[in-house]
């Protein structure tokens, strides 16, 4: 056999012999040839020593570089992302916020010229004012006012002014008409003009304007009886609730006020009665169309007519209509909410208010510095239960009355009004304005 065949013969056999699986002829064979073999010999060196490690192609390193920065690239776009959204979150829950139902807006409307001035706050204190806009239609202002969760660095009062082109006509919140024609209208104005009902027959818009006018906070529950077989239909409201005697006369006029507004409103409705329970038994107490015509000075069905006729009639009954409820109750704090308005500087306002025409307190305002109260400045008195007589019942506080004067630089006070009846009820707001000056006297009007 040649010297070249047998090499390749020993080449094949060389892995099996380096893994030790030839069998113990084929090692006696290979291992004589590797004696005398050179080549053969240093085929198997190289066999048995580890292979050397690759280098890694240069592109390889490239590839991860480029990963790499892809990599970081995406985290930064997906952090730029998050932060986006969570600002326009941000943005929208804290600036943006949603808008306020009409009802929830107790504000303060004054027009002059061709600029609307409003400033308020918001019922409830769960809410923040974020911002007010305002439209503009044909001389008819509206404005909305949006809220947002209160924190330390908001709240829920606003003091906004707004300018157009033509004079102004009407002013709205949202809806409801809050300024006509050069009168600030009430909250419970607005409410009853929007909820003028035709037919006595249709109690659900019966029950809105009772809930208007806050009856089941005055009297408590109450069941309701219709008479609409024969004109004049009528509308009787059964109070549950019983009331004492003293207290009775009170009461009926809070009825007579009522029922006058009721029978405005309520296109066909021809009377209202009462029935409730005294000491003495059931009573019953009605007011009848001619009764509130006779009262009002002209028919009172003609005070539906326009907001305006509307909120002077609700300002002539013995509740102060221009102010603006959150609820009637026993509890609560009520405010009385003054409007510097006045063409002289003054210094200060003090009232005197008392209850049954006893002295409860006084209350003063002046500003820290000395300073005169800026126009159109708005004092606040808060009345709190404990600021009255143990007991006092919403019906006994209808007798709430207060004196008022302003003070000059010197301190002099100047006498604005005395005994000035208020038909006060917790939680509620009262506004007035302070108009005048030194020479002529000072005024002061609701609204």
């Amino acid at each position: 056999m040649n010297k070249r065949f047998d090499c390749e013969i020993i080449r094949d056999l060389l892995p099996s012999y380096v893994d030790g699986l030839a069998s113990d002829t084929t090692k006696k064979a290979v291992e004589e040839h590797l004696t005398d073999c050179a080549d053969c010999s240093a085929a198997l060196k190289c066999m048995k020593e580890p292979e050397p490690l690759k280098a890694v192609p240069a592109e390889v390193d490239y590839l991860k570089k480029v990963r790499r920065h892809t990599n970081r690239k995406s985290l930064l776009i997906g952090i730029i992302l998050m932060l986006v959204g969570m600002s326009t979150l941000l943005y929208r829950f804290f600036y943006i916020g949603s808008e306020a139902s009409a009802t929830e807006v107790i504000c303060h409307v004054f027009v002059e010229n061709n600029t609307v001035s409003v400033s308020g706050t918001l019922a409830g204190s769960g809410q923040a004012v974020s911002r007010v806009t305002f439209s503009n239609s044909n001389g008819m202002v509206q404005f909305r006012v949006y809220t947002v969760p209160k924190t330390f660095f908001n709240n829920g009062d606003f003091n906004e002014t707004y300018t157009v082109a033509s004079p102004i006509g009407q002013v709205r919140v949202d809806d409801l008409i809050v300024w006509d024609n050069g009168m600030e209208i009430g909250s419970t104005a607005s409410q009853l003009f929007a909820a003028v009902n035709p037919y006595v027959g249709d109690m659900p818009a019966n029950t809105r304007v009772a809930s208007i006018l806050g009856i089941s906070d005055q009297f408590g529950p109450y069941s309701n009886e219709l008479q609409t077989a024969t004109e004049p239909y009528g509308w009787t409201l059964i109070l549950e609730l019983s009331i004492s005697q003293d207290e009775e006369s009170v009461a009926k006029e809070i009825m007579s006020a009522d029922s006058y507004a009721m029978l405005a409103v309520i296109g066909n409705l021809g009377s209202v009665t009462w029935q409730y329970y005294t000491e003495a038994g059931l009573q019953e107490y009605t007011v009848t169309e001619e009764m509130a015509t006779v009262y009002a000075g002209q028919d009172i069905k003609q005070f539906a007519d326009s907001i305006s006729s509307l909120q002077t009639l609700l300002q002539s009954l013995s509740f102060k209509w221009s102010g603006v409820r959150e609820t009637l109750q026993e509890e609560g704090t009520f405010y009385m909410n003054i409007r510097n308005n006045c063409d002289d500087k003054i210094y200060g306002i003090c009232i005197d208010y008392y209850l049954d025409g006893e002295l409860i307190g006084s209350r003063g305002f002046e500003n820290a510095n000395s300073s005169p109260l800026s126009a159109g400045k708005v004092v606040s008195y808060d009345f709190a239960p404990e600021d009255f007589p143990d007991d006092t019942s919403a019906i006994q506080l209808n007798r709430f009355s207060f004196n008022l004067s302003v003070t000059d630089r010197d301190g002099n006070e100047t006498v604005v009004c005395e005994g000035a009846n208020m038909s006060a009820k917790y939680a509620w707001t009262f506004f007035f304005t302070l108009t005048g000056d030194y020479k002529n006297g000072f005024v002061l009007n609701e609204g």
